[in-house]
């Protein structure tokens, strides 16, 4: 609360605002431009195949835009361990 007071009495933008101006995309947008549902992209994220920025302390993220699906990684066979 004493953050968002600062912020506003000093007109500093909110760090979603920034993030947005940066180029970052919403979960819906990446879906959308990759053709996946949203559960899909949370799911490369947790999984460290896209990069995110969190803007609040809720857990809600923003998105470095794609421009093509991640690449998987490839898991080792058990005769290579």
């Amino acid at each position: 609360m004493h953050v968002s007071q600062l912020r506003r009495h000093h007109g500093l933008k909110s760090r979603y605002a920034r993030l947005r101006e940066a180029g970052m995309l919403t979960v819906e947008e990446v879906a959308a431009r990759l053709k996946v549902q949203e559960a899909t992209v949370w799911r490369w994220y947790r999984n460290g195949y896209i990069q995110g920025a969190r803007y609040n302390d809720r857990g809600s993220c923003l998105f470095e835009p794609l421009d093509q699906r991640p690449r998987r990684r490839r898991r080792a066979n058990r005769s290579e361990i």
